[in-house]
């Protein structure tokens, strides 16, 4: 067996089916076969000239021409509209046209697997498709930012027994079970059916001529195929796949609670015309938390106060984290995922409120559109860094202190006896609030934004509603050091509700 997964960096997947139009708003699920190996050859060109011969290139695109299965992760269709110019002026002002941009949002975590079961790949081989999925950046459009990698069989078996996943495979006939259904995917012929095919209508095309092989077929231009008259390209087929019935829209069967367990996390993917800057996740944050309140009619695990407005005790209420999933390097982060997780668990109201809001009000007049993935426990998001085990941790966001430095008369820093820090410095105050949390810290570094990490430098560090005790407006880039491995999530100091003060694992 030969399998390999691909994973959604960024918990979205663009791709428009052959036979339809984008705005038709249709999604490509799973990725056809003509696909992933249009993609295979991309990346040869582009990065696997130098070390893979191209005859071998070729003999391997042919053995994984044959129709492979797939276990598909749970996934939600979704879409943005935004008004497109189209280069000219009309009324006395450029005109514009309605473009939908449909996508699957899938969770973190949950990788694509597309799997022959009858397809053995020899040492060379295996190593060249390793080098290829290695060099693959995306998978659909280039918005899908994606990661790929062979998958072991222990993998294989682990993702096959997750009750989120499901199946698809090729099916000549409809299955009776009533829970399937037949769609059509764009196959690659083989090479020897490609020769029959070829024989059989080499007089058809005479502008272009037939390409040599599925290789030459799979690089014609689509351009080109139109002035030929082709409706598909040369060497494809359509293949019949069975799938599960309405498999993006799974959010049902993602909530395998009964109504004596409360779960405690919503998960979302975002999506905007532009994508939000993880810089105003305070202010994200906020406006989630208004649409809340509003829609559960002022739930306390929301509002954080009890009938009589006092606050409650132990943070026990929501906490709202804005995630980004761009790469460490990159200047501008983005807001691609909003989990809101309550200690307390959500009610039925409550639930019902993360199942209804939709979107929120965004910078400029784009909407930011919030995808539910799913509602659970922080078992049901294994895989998420925010619910991971760590010894080490770092500042995603900024911490922003509750207390001021204190001295002494005679202007000297007032030091704790036992910990050996300043009192009311940040490291002092981060370590008093990591202990209220249960969270004994062996190791506290902070540094002011910027010397530490210039990706938190402007980061929005009031709120525009609400109080809450703060030090000052001056924010820090911390790291974290446990003498055992403690579980997230982790968000301390002012703010830490609304997204500030949230630390995630550092990779070994």
């Amino acid at each position: 067996m030969l399998a390999v997964r691909i994973n959604f960096i960024a918990g979205k997947y663009h791709a428009t089916p052959w036979d339809k139009q984008v705005n038709e708003g249709a999604i490509e699920w799973p990725p056809s076969p003509w696909r992933f190996l249009r993609a295979l050859i991309a990346v040869w060109y582009q990065k696997g000239q130098d070390i893979i011969k191209q005859e071998e290139f070729i003999s391997l695109l042919d053995k994984l021409s044959a129709l492979p299965d797939y276990l598909l992760p749970p996934a939600t269709l979704a879409h943005t509209r935004h008004f497109m110019p189209i280069g000219e002026i009309k009324d006395g002002r450029e005109n514009t046209a309605l473009v939908l941009d449909a996508f699957a949002a899938v969770p973190e975590g949950k990788p694509l697997v597309v799997y022959w079961n009858a397809i053995e790949l020899d040492a060379r081989e295996t190593r060249a498709l390793g080098q290829l999925l290695a060099g693959l950046s995306y998978f659909g459009r280039a918005e899908s930012q994606a990661d790929a990698r062979l998958a072991d069989e222990q993998e294989l078996v682990k993702i096959d027994g997750d009750a989120s996943y499901s199946r698809a495979y090729p099916a000549a006939e409809l299955p009776v079970d009533g829970k399937h259904e037949l769609i059509r995917l764009l196959a690659c012929m083989g090479e020897k059916e490609y020769d029959t095919w070829k024989s059989e209508n080499a007089g058809k095309f005479v502008k272009t001529g037939l390409p040599e092989n599925t290789f030459g077929a799979m690089k014609v231009q689509v351009s080109d195929m139109k002035d030929e008259g082709w409706d598909k390209p040369p060497a494809s087929k359509w293949a019949r796949y069975a799938r599960k019935k309405q498999v993006l829209n799974v959010l049902s069967d993602l909530t395998p609670f009964s109504r004596t367990t409360k779960p405690t996390v919503a998960r979302y993917a975002i999506a905007s015309a532009v994508q939000p800057n993880l810089k105003h996740a305070l202010s994200l944050a906020e406006r989630i938390h208004q649409s809340l309140v509003k829609l559960s009619n002022e739930e306390l695990v929301f509002t954080g106060c009890d009938e009589e407005r006092r606050p409650l005790e132990g943070h026990q209420h929501a906490y709202i984290f804005c995630e980004s999933t761009d790469a460490p390097s990159r200047s501008r982060k983005t807001v691609n995922y909003v989990t809101v997780y309550a200690q307390m668990g959500f009610n039925e109201n409550a639930e019902r409120a993360l199942r209804g809001i939709e979107k929120v009000w965004g910078h400029g007049g784009h909407d930011i559109r919030l995808m539910l993935l799913a509602v659970g426990d922080k078992k049901t998001f294994d895989g998420v860094p925010l619910f991971s085990k760590s010894l080490r941790w770092k500042s995603s966001t900024p911490f922003v202190p509750t207390r001021y430095p204190k001295f002494t008369r005679a202007g000297k820093p007032k030091i704790d006896t036992i910990s050996g820090l300043q009192i009311g410095s940040p490291e002092h105050d981060l370590s008093r609030l990591l202990s209220a949390d249960g969270h004994i810290a062996a190791k506290v570094k902070c540094r002011p934004l910027g010397l530490a990490d210039r990706s938190l430098m402007g980061f929005s560090l009031q709120r525009k509603t609400g109080g809450g005790q703060r030090a000052g407006n001056t924010g820090y880039s911390c790291e974290l050091e446990f003498n055992e491995p403690r579980q997230g999530p982790i968000a301390v100091g002012y703010g830490n509700h609304f997204g500030l003060g949230l630390f995630l694992p550092i990779k070994n």
